[in-house]
């Protein structure tokens, strides 16, 4: 007897970069067939892959998954001390990719610019079309409505000691 199956695997690896592990999530969808022994196997194989993936999970600094959700989420409540803190003091946000300067410079400029926005734009909201996840950046795709004119945008977030570090914005 055979059968089909169909699903999803999530793979999870982690790597040093400097004193910072990061883990990279990666969405596979795999169509194969099977006999009740492959099955069996893949079943122990699985159980023991989730197992060691949540050991290496355990005990490190915020994912940039996590801090860019983190981000998102408090952009969308307009919650400007959340939004606020999970970017570095340093922090830069160029408005284009190639920009040699960034708009803003630091989380104190990060936080007035964005109480501002918020401020003029109560019912601004980022609905997330799509993201990827690539090491330490994460790259969302996203639709801002609530303002003036809606419109979407690309924004790329480099993430390093579970804070963003640097975004860039692609209209």
């Amino acid at each position: 007897m055979a059968f089909f199956v169909t699903g999803i695997i999530l793979f999870i690896f982690t790597k040093k970069t400097g004193a910072q592990i990061g883990t990279l999530f990666y969405f596979s969808t795999f169509t194969f067939r099977l006999n009740i022994h492959q099955m069996n196997q893949i079943k122990h194989t699985l159980t023991i892959g989730f197992l060691i993936s949540g050991f290496f999970v355990y005990g490190q600094t915020p994912s940039a998954l996590a801090v860019v959700q983190q981000q998102l989420d408090a952009y969308n409540a307009q919650d400007i001390d959340g939004f606020a803190e999970v970017f570095g003091e340093d922090a830069e946000i160029f408005r284009n990719i190639g920009d040699e300067e960034p708009y803003l410079k630091g989380r104190r400029k990060i936080r007035k610019e964005y109480k501002e926005l918020f401020k003029e734009n109560p019912q601004n909201k980022s609905t997330l079309m799509g993201r990827i996840v690539q090491g330490n950046f994460v790259i969302d795709h996203e639709w801002i409505t609530g303002r003036e004119k809606e419109f979407k945008i690309v924004a790329i977030y480099e993430v390093y000691n579970g804070l963003i570090q640097r975004a860039w914005f692609v209209r």
